[in-house]
């Protein structure tokens, strides 16, 4: 599933994915309404709102596990994984 499309496009089946699943756990699901946070998506399990970020891998690394970058970049800037920032991390491979 991850195989067509740009790093985008990928994005997106990551978060659709992610939405998903959470969804059949019965979690509500609230989106940003940009993308200037440190998380992807918020949570609510009923008792607690959660953030959560979303990362997908295709990398798949010699030792058969995938390698997933926790940074994200432009073209000024490198934005790294920040564990104080988010509660959660989905990760789609």
């Amino acid at each position: 599933m991850l195989n067509k499309g740009n790093t985008k496009t990928q994005g997106n089946v990551g978060l659709g994915r992610c939405i998903a699943f959470a969804t059949a756990l019965g979690y509500v699901v609230s989106l940003p309404l940009n993308d200037a946070q440190a998380y992807d998506l918020i949570v609510d399990n009923g008792g607690k709102l959660l953030r959560v970020q979303v990362k997908t891998s295709r990398c798949l690394a010699e030792s058969g596990g995938y390698r997933v970058d926790l940074k994200s970049s432009s073209v000024y800037t490198y934005k790294h994984f920040d564990t104080k920032l988010c509660d959660y991390l989905f990760v789609l491979t």
